[in-house]
């Protein structure tokens, strides 16, 4: 035959006992409430990081695609600047020659001219 426990507890005992085990649950509770509210604000912040995450990559994807076309535009006008410099020697050297030769013309023709005495 089994002696109920409350014979040899005073009730007085057990409620102190339940009442701090009722505390300690609250304090549970509480602790509970408090790790699930940082846990959200834990998930907001990583929502918005990755969201800036996307943009800045977002971001990056243009900038490269900018400088590829700078980089292109700035190679087309070097080699727009080597054509013109070509050109500049070359219509240099013509003009050059072309003194030269009205140069050499006008003194053969002055040293070929009969000469009167």
């Amino acid at each position: 035959m089994l002696i109920p426990l409350s014979i040899f507890v005073p009730r007085t005992r057990m409620e102190s006992q339940i009442n701090r085990l009722k505390e300690a649950i609250e304090k549970v509770n509480i602790e509970c409430d408090l790790l699930q509210s940082k846990e959200l604000v834990a998930q907001d912040i990583s929502r918005k990081l990755q969201r800036q995450l996307r943009e800045l990559r977002e971001d990056y994807a243009t900038v490269q695609q900018k400088e590829t076309e700078a980089n292109a535009k700035k190679n087309e006008l070097e080699k727009q600047l080597e054509l013109a410099e070509a050109e500049i020697v070359l219509v240099s050297s013509v003009t050059l020659q072309r003194v030269y030769q009205k140069s050499f013309i006008k003194e053969f023709i002055i040293f070929n001219r009969p000469r009167m005495t």
